[in-house]
């Protein structure tokens, strides 16, 4: 399915509650809203590069503040770890895995309705589904990027950075293995270091999608 047709059918389920979409609520109480609702429109799922033919869906939890939506959490976009760490020390923003898995973006901003008792998924809904393109950002995407691959490479770290621009973080994003019960160690082999004990990861700041999503 292409982005565009996948963006026309999330329009249409825009303000509707989960409920009404007789969505599994008990798999929503596990943060699968996203792929509740790829398989609402006919997405198929599976172990692509992209979630789209030409691009990417990223749902994400935001609650309404008046009559703006308000981010609650960062969106994950690619994994730095030793399988690929060196393609990004030696790739321009736009050649790199990032600048692929970003060009396309289908940002779903899910209403997270919350009572007393805790979230109700039932309640939740979608609202200002937006087509991203990282074109019309390209500048200001590059400039961070550039950034936060230079703090590494002089650093001989990975750590928690931010761009100049704040459209772009990096953090650690991992999970300790079944076997080893460790958590997995980033080595770069351009640099012949270890970088970092832990798997990190790009992600776009919540206050860039704030500003996506409110346009």
């Amino acid at each position: 399915m292409k982005l565009k047709e996948g963006y026309k059918k999330l329009k249409k389920l825009e303000n509707k509650t989960f409920g009404m979409l007789n969505l599994d609520c008990e798999l929503l109480n596990k943060g699968r809203a996203g792929q509740l609702l790829e398989t609402k429109i006919g997405l198929k799922s599976g172990n692509h590069h992209l979630d789209f033919e030409d691009g990417e869906l990223k749902s994400h939890k935001c609650e309404l503040k008046n009559t703006k939506i308000v981010p609650k959490e960062t969106i994950a976009l690619t994994i730095i770890s030793s399988n690929n760490v060196d393609d990004y020390l030696e790739s321009s923003f736009s050649k790199s895995l990032l600048g692929s898995k970003i060009s396309n973006l289908l940002l779903v901003p899910v209403i997270k309705v919350k009572e007393k008792k805790g979230l109700v998924p039932f309640e939740w809904f979608v609202k200002n589904v937006t087509l991203f393109k990282s074109k019309k950002f390209q500048k200001e995407l590059e400039e961070d990027y550039d950034f936060i691959i230079s703090k590494i490479k002089t650093s001989k770290k990975i750590k928690t950075t931010s761009g100049p621009n704040n459209y772009l973080q990096i953090r650690s994003k991992d999970s300790k293995g079944k076997k080893t019960k460790k958590y997995h160690e980033v080595y770069s082999k351009h640099l012949d270091i270890k970088l970092s004990d832990k798997n990190y990861a790009f992600y776009l700041k919540k206050s860039f999608i704030k500003k996506l999503i409110n346009r």
